[in-house]
C-alpha cells in the first residue's frame, strides 16, 4: 500500500510530461476512450495498439500461469493484426519482466526504431529489478509505466527518459 502511494506521489498525468511523443500518446489514447472492463495493465496495451497502430505483433512464449496472462493480453489485439513469428516486430508483448525480456532486448534484429514493447506484471515478485534492468539498456530510449505495466521504446531521435503515469 505504501509503495503504491509513493508511486502515485512521484507519477504524473499527461500535463506533467515534457515529451511531445509521450504527451500525444497519453492525450490521444491513454486518457481518452472507454476503459470499461479493462484493468490498468490491459488499458495500457489497448491504448498503445490504438495509438501506434502496429501491423506485426509477437508475444513471449510462456507456460503455466504466465501463459494465461499473456493469452488474455493477446485477446485484446485487433483481429486483423498480423501475429508474425519472425522479427522485427512493431509490437511485442511480455506478460511480466524477466530474463526472457532482457535476452530479447539484446537481439537488435527483434525490433526497429518504432517498435513498442509491452511488459505486464511490473509488481510481480522480482519484477521491478528486471524492469529496471531492461529500462537501463542503451537501446531502450524511452520507458513509460502505469504501476502495473510498462512500455519500452527504441526511438533513437529521443533522449533517454522514463515516465511514471497515473491511472
Amino acid at each position: 500500500m505504501i509503495g503504491r502511494f509513493l508511486y502515485w506521489w512521484r507519477a504524473n498525468n499527461r500535463h506533467g510530461t515534457h515529451s511531445p511523443f509521450i504527451y500525444a500518446f497519453l492525450d490521444q489514447s491513454y486518457y481518452a476512450g472507454d476503459r470499461k472492463g479493462l484493468d490498468p495493465a490491459q488499458w495500457l496495451l489497448q491504448a498503445a495498439v490504438l495509438h501506434f497502430r502496429p501491423s506485426r505483433a509477437g508475444a513471449e512464449a510462456t507456460t503455466g500461469p504466465a501463459s494465461r496472462s499473456t493469452d488474455s493480453l493477446l485477446r485484446l489485439l485487433p483481429p486483423g493484426l498480423l501475429r508474425q513469428a519472425a522479427p522485427p516486430y512493431d509490437l511485442y508483448i511480455f506478460g511480466s519482466p524477466g530474463q526472457a525480456l532482457n535476452e530479447w532486448l539484446q537481439e537488435p534484429s527483434n525490433y526497429h526504431n518504432d517498435t513498442v514493447v509491452y511488459v505486464g506484471g511490473l509488481r510481480n515478485p522480482g519484477g521491478q529489478p528486471e524492469w529496471q534492468r531492461a529500462r537501463e539498456l542503451p537501446e531502450v530510449r524511452v520507458s513509460l509505466e502505469n504501476y502495473y505495466a510498462g512500455l519500452l521504446f527504441f526511438r533513437r531521435e529521443q533522449t533517454p527518459e522514463h515516465f511514471r503515469i497515473r491511472n
